[in-house]
Order: structure tokens, then sequence, then C-alpha cells
């Protein structure tokens, strides 16, 4: 008998990019007495945070879709 890797669902992929933008807003907050700076740049780097945890979110949620199994 196979392990198979249950399907992802919507609600799966919503609930990763919430986490990643709950994570992206602590880390421009956190990072605030490290680097310094302004509102401005706190912005940037929730933004660019942001980003890159949706993009990990959207790779994540195709990997378990099976985008990238070797047959493809």
């Amino acid at each position: 008998m196979e392990d198979a890797t249950p399907a992802p669902s919507s609600i799966e992929f919503a609930l990763t990019l919430f986490f990643a933008i709950v994570t992206a807003v602590a880390i421009g907050v956190q990072t605030r007495p490290l680097l310094g700076g302004t509102v401005t740049q706190d912005l940037t780097r929730m933004c660019l945070s942001g980003v890159a945890g949706g993009l990990i979110a959207w790779f994540l949620w195709r990997y378990r879709k099976g985008d990238y199994t070797p047959d493809r």
C-alpha cells in the first residue's frame, strides 16, 4: 500500500498564506530595533517578506498538489 499525500485544499493554501503574512508583519516589526528606520522602511520590509512568504506558500501548495512530480 502506497502512502498517498492527501490533495491540498484552498483552505490549506489560504492558511499558509495567512501565516506567511503574519510572519512578514512580525519580521517588519521585530527588525526595527535592529535595522532602525522609518515606517516606510518597515512597510517595505513587510512587503518584501510578504511576497517571499507568498511565493513560498504558493510553491509548497503546488508541490503538495503534485505539480513537481518526475512524470511531468
